[in-house]
Parts: C-alpha cells; structure tokens; sequence
C-alpha cells in the first residue's frame, strides 16, 4: 500500500512561475502515492466549467489526469475559491470532490480533512457569504453566461483576488482550531488535517480520553511543502526542490 499525500492552496494564477514547480511535484508522486488529497484553492479562483478553463489550468489538470492514469486516486475538497468543481471535473481528473470535508480510513487510522475555511464557528457573516457564494441558483446563472463572458469573468476575479494572497499570515487561530480539533478527535478521529490557514501547525489535541492530532498545512505557493503519510506511520512534511 502506498502513501497518502495532502497539498494545501497552491493558489495557481495566470503566467505564474511557479506552475512548472507544481507540475513537477504532481509527476513525482507517480508510482508512490496511492491517494492525493487536494486541500482546496489549487488555483486563485475556479469556476467549475470547462467553458471558463484558463490556460495555466490546463498542465495542472494534465498532471493529475497522469496521476490518475497510473492508478493514484486523486480527490479535490472544495476551498473558498472553489465554485462547484464537481460540475465540470468530476470523474476527469477527481475520483471525488467533496464540498467540506470527508472522513477516510487509512492505515487502520480514521483522518478527517477539511480545506479550513468553516473552522472559526463564530464568523457568521463568512458562512453566510459562503452559502450565497456557492448555492446552486447562483452557479446556474454564472454557468449559463457565454463562455467568453464566464472566462471574462474568471478573469476579472483572479486579478482582484491575486491581490488578497496572503504569503504570510501573522495570526493563527489557535482557540479556533484546538475547539475544532477537539470535536472531531472525541468522535473518534485521530488526524485532522486543514489547509486555508497558510501557517504549518501539528497541534496534538486530547479530548474525551483520547488523543489525537490537527495538522494544518502550510500554503504550497510560498513554503513548497506538502505532507506525506505512510500507512501506520507517522507523517511528514517534504519540502519540494
């Protein structure tokens, strides 16, 4: 049994530098990954239509459909920027993609992971922007655009959301995400692992009598670094050359 492997926000935009970097690293987990999770936001913003498919998205859908090709089962869980992927992608490359998050069993351990943006409970306005932002009536009007429009429209938001990347985060909710933790560990999980944050925390977490661990990923866009679990053994960050 091979590894499971966990990307978090790699946040691909258009004439980005980095592609041939996340290329390269997608290729490299060939014939030693037996499943890749995608955290969320691999690119800075994807609407999920083939129509409105910008041209850095293009080697990156190649790499993964490589991966899936040679047997690696690749699943997407939707980020804040993600707007029903499942549409368009499902089946080609996905083998799944899940809009909050998904519990699995591996290596005789239960894990849940989640992109991390529903981890604060208390910003109502946020879930609130995010139920309007992701409903169905909303993507049945923006998917009926014309497909030069829609790619327009892409457009116009990966240029306003380039912007807002954060590369540095300052704060980390820690309160936020030991609560979080501390739910899912009691229901019996023993890793929990969460994106979005862009800051790389292994908290351990007891709860309910048992013990337990949330690791939030680092954003792959500035630390290149991605983590990687063997079957019951313990998992590790690889920096990517």
């Amino acid at each position: 049994m091979s590894d499971l492997v966990v990307i978090a926000d790699s946040h691909m935009v258009r004439r980005d530098e980095e592609l041939d970097r996340f290329t390269a690293l997608l290729d490299s987990l060939a014939g030693n990954t037996a499943r890749l999770y995608l955290l969320g936001d691999i690119f800075n913003i994807w609407l999920g239509s083939r129509r409105y498919e910008m041209d850095h998205m293009l080697p990156v859908l190649e790499a993964l459909r490589r991966l899936t090709a040679g047997g690696t089962a690749v699943r997407y869980v939707e980020g804040n920027r993600d707007f029903h992927i499942a549409d368009g992608y499902l089946g080609d490359p996905f083998d799944a993609v899940i809009p909050d998050g998904e519990e699995i069993r591996f290596g005789g351990r239960r894990f849940w992971l989640s992109h991390g943006d529903l981890v604060n409970e208390a910003d109502r306005q946020y879930r609130l922007w995010r139920r309007f932002s992701k409903s169905r009536p909303l993507w049945t009007f923006l998917s009926a655009l014309p497909a030069g429009v829609g790619r327009s429209l892409a457009n116009a938001l990966e240029r306003r959301l380039r912007g807002t990347n954060v590369r540095h985060k300052s704060y980390f909710p820690l309160e936020a995400c030991e609560a979080y933790g501390a739910r899912l560990i009691e229901r019996g999980f023993d890793r929990v692992f969460l994106g979005h944050i862009h800051i790389e925390k292994m908290l351990e977490i007891r709860a309910g009598g048992r013990e337990g661990r949330l690791i939030v990923l680092p954003d792959w866009r500035s630390s290149h670094r991605y983590l990687r679990c063997p079957p019951g053994g313990s998992e590790r960050f690889v920096d990517v050359p």
